[in-house]
């Protein structure tokens, strides 16, 4: 989160996103939680980020839940057992 690529996508949520959030779980399995599982677990044990503009449902991550609108294949260059997956932005 604090290197590279990703570094230079998080500096851009202050200005693009009115409602963002983290959170970090270890998970063992060999394959990615289900959109409602990380909203689930987003809200449970998530916190917000900072934003300029935040909605009045940021601080209280009672956002709109979010919308698959499309499927594409990730591949994680981790191995699984320090695969870290968490990290959702909404538009």
């Amino acid at each position: 989160m604090t290197a590279g690529s990703h570094k230079e996508a998080m500096a851009g949520l202050l200005d693009w996103c009115d409602e963002a959030s983290i959170v970090h779980w270890d998970q063992t399995q060999a394959f990615l939680p289900s959109w409602t599982e990380a909203d689930q677990r987003m809200r449970a044990n998530g916190r917000v980020s900072k934003v300029r503009n935040p909605s009045p449902q940021h601080a209280t991550l009672s956002y709109s839940a979010s919308r698959q609108v499309g499927i594409c294949l990730i591949e994680c260059p981790m191995p699984i057992p320090e695969r870290r997956i968490g990290h959702t932005v909404q538009f």
